[in-house]
């Protein structure tokens, strides 16, 4: 793609400062690529100075990457092709920095090490001065750190998660994990115009930055004495200030979360018996208190630090009806204050600021708008509308997706999303049960992709928050322990009951979708329970149980782990897995099965399908296998996860219609 037809495309994703979206009249449903596609404007985000603006949006269907400023000049544009793309922000004012992922393995490096498929991360740099596009670490470490390494020798190009912004000195610094010369973790300080990295401190690994950059606490865990520690730096030496060790932090352990309130302190996140809690450590007397946050923040809270400063600014929330935020400073307070009065009706998610805080952008979303981006000017009391996430879904095409909840055969509420197709009456209509992965996970308020597309066909589509999710506290996750395929699964069930007894659904057309852990529930709805739904289409499902056991324990060496520990959590004891392993009781299934895969896969190895697959055909049963193509486990490419709705969509139009 030529440079000039992507500084054309980058003008056209992003709409013109001041422009409003235009109205449009009600249609018949959208094409299927209207929710499959990627978002059309994504990873929107200021510069420290507030002048430009950096994003990446879909053309012709490659991802670019766009850079205007808020004046509406075309500062440069970046053909990213198929890139996966995790991560894009602003190293300095003039540097943007993008984070992007590829399923490969490593192997034949210096000293016959190796690393097995999986999915590698890389950054890059892109000068908007100079137009010059470098990958950060792909020289290798730099001269100064006396560990100098040479491409090719190394695979420190590799980093570990996204980079980091740090004024330090008084000048940002962006800093980058990665691997050096013995392929240990390391943290780098990165030269943005050449990509060359430099041990920044050679003795600290990753924890709590001071503002010279200087590691001053981090926190560990040993597998083998499944023990927790924070421990803080005293001169050359380490200090334990906090431990936690045995069946506490067998599974989960506390974790740093940065900065405190005051110098010297830092916050740590622990899980609790009825909810996870915030404390605050002396790193000098090892003090600690409990952050109370008396109701001003509900759900599932986390730490705002500033970008460049790591200081801390406030907390945040994802609650059941949208972020919410709670700052320090009383002046960002009635920021924050304003927007929500402002957009009132929409969920607002914070995605970035200027350095001096009178400029944002913001998301946008409500029951007519899939996702809007808007610029919020608070010295001028303006507000523009950027783009659109789904701009080929109008609000016309929105369906309704509701907040219920319902009891489980046992009593247990359960929590769920309900979405009704538009222009229908919620009366006998079909029903698709599409449970979250995880299980460990929810499903997020806000538009959904997947149960938009479905519900846009017809279907009301019910997503249970079943026993054993996340952001509904511990001790609605501990109900699920040791209940995969039991009572987590009939929580699913229990609710396709409740939608009947409302007379919104024909009990007699259900079929169940999903994906990973909702993938399993899927296949487990349809072998070890039966008689609920008429077909099941499960997206990377898991299959077979006790050899995705066995593959965790190859892969680690030993039985005993965190990942071993956590699956045996929700499965139970290893004698009773037959009766919930669904390749074992392929002998029930009595409907047709559709199975997709992506065959990148390094989650949930596409031979969990395979196997499954190679099973019902052995047994005579109905079984369909679709192969997505350089695909992985999250749907990460916009043409396959297009492919997977269509296949999925028709297969249930021919076996469960919704007319």
């Amino acid at each position: 793609m030529s440079r000039k037809l992507l500084a054309a495309a980058g003008a056209a994703i992003l709409l013109s400062l001041g422009a409003a979206a235009g109205a449009r009249e009600a249609t018949p449903p959208p094409p299927i690529e209207a929710f499959g596609q990627l978002p059309a404007l994504d990873q929107v985000t200021l510069s420290p100075n507030g002048e430009n603006i950096a994003f990446v949006g879909t053309v012709q269907g490659k991802r670019v990457l766009g850079v205007r400023s808020l004046a509406g000049q075309t500062l440069g544009a970046v053909d990213l092709g198929n890139a996966k793309v995790r991560d894009v922000q602003w190293g300095d004012d003039d540097h943007v920095l993008i984070t992007t992922s590829t399923t490969t393995e490593i192997a034949h490096l210096r000293g016959g090490f190796s690393m097995g498929k999986g999915e590698y991360f890389t950054a890059q740099s892109f000068n908007v001065r100079t137009q010059r596009f470098v990958t950060l670490l792909d020289y290798g470490v730099g001269e100064n750190s006396g560990s100098r390494v040479r491409a090719g020798d190394t695979t420190t190009n590799i980093i570990l998660g996204a980079p980091e912004v740090r004024m330090i000195g008084g000048k940002p610094a962006v800093l980058v994990g990665g691997l050096d010369r013995a392929y240990n973790s390391q943290l780098f300080r990165v030269n943005l115009d050449t990509g060359r990295g430099d041990l920044l401190d050679e003795n600290g690994g990753f924890g709590a930055l001071d503002a010279n950059g200087r590691v001053i606490a981090r926190d560990e865990y040993y597998e083998d004495e499944r023990r927790w520690r924070l421990v803080a730096r005293r001169g050359n030496d380490w200090v334990e200030v906090m431990v936690r060790s045995g069946e506490e932090v067998a599974i989960e352990t506390p974790g740093l979360l940065g900065l405190g309130r005051t110098p010297n302190t830092v916050l740590v996140g622990v899980p609790g018996k009825t909810e996870d809690e915030v404390w605050e450590i002396n790193l000098t007397t090892g003090d600690k208190q409990r952050l109370n946050f008396e109701g001003a923040l509900k759900g599932e809270i986390f730490a705002i630090h500033h970008p460049e400063t790591g200081a801390l600014l406030g907390f945040g929330a994802e609650a059941d009806d949208g972020h919410d935020y709670v700052f320090f400073d009383p002046s960002m307070g009635r920021l924050w204050a304003t927007l929500k009065a402002s957009f009132k009706g929409s969920r607002i998610n914070l995605l970035s600021w200027s350095r001096d805080y009178k400029k944002a952008v913001v998301r946008l979303e409500s029951p007519s708008d899939p996702g809007s981006l808007m610029l919020i000017d608070f010295a001028a009391g303006k507000a523009v509308k950027l783009g659109s996430d789904y701009p080929a879904v109008p609000a016309t095409a929105v369906s309704e997706r509701r907040w219920v909840t319902y009891k489980a055969a046992d009593g247990l509420e359960i929590p769920a999303y309900l979405t009704l197709p538009r222009s229908r009456e919620a009366k006998n209509l079909a029903l698709i049960v599409l449970p979250h992965g995880g299980p460990g996970a929810r499903d997020e308020p806000g538009f959904d992709w997947w149960s938009q597309a479905l519900a846009s066909r017809g279907y009301v589509v019910l997503q249970p928050q079943f026993r054993g999710s996340t952001g509904f506290g511990p001790e609605f996750q501990a109900r699920g322990f040791g209940q995969y395929g039991r009572l987590m699964q009939t929580d699913l069930s229990d609710g396709v009951a409740w939608l009947a007894q409302q007379g919104m659904i024909d009990p007699k057309r259900v079929c169940i979708v999903g994906a990973s852990y909702g993938g399993s529930a899927a296949l487990t709805g349809v072998t070890v329970q039966t008689g609920v739904y008429r077909c099941a289409s499960a997206v990377a499902g898991v299959a077979d149980v006790d050899w995705k056991m066995d593959n965790i324990a190859q892969e680690s060496g030993e039985r005993d782990t965190v990942a071993n520990r956590f699956w045996t959590r929700y499965m139970g004891p290893r004698t009773n897995w037959r009766e919930i392993n669904p390749i074992q009781n392929v002998d029930r299934v009595t409907v047709p099965v559709q199975l997709i895969h992506g065959r990148d896969d390094t989650v949930v190895p596409i031979q969990h399908s395979w196997r499954f697959r190679d099973a019902m055909q052995r047994a005579g049963k109905p079984v369909e296998y679709v192969e997505l193509s350089g695909e992985d486990h999250w749907l990460s490419s916009g043409d396959t996860r297009v492919a997977m709705l269509k296949a999925q969509i028709a297969f249930l139009e021919r076996h469960n219609p919704p007319n």
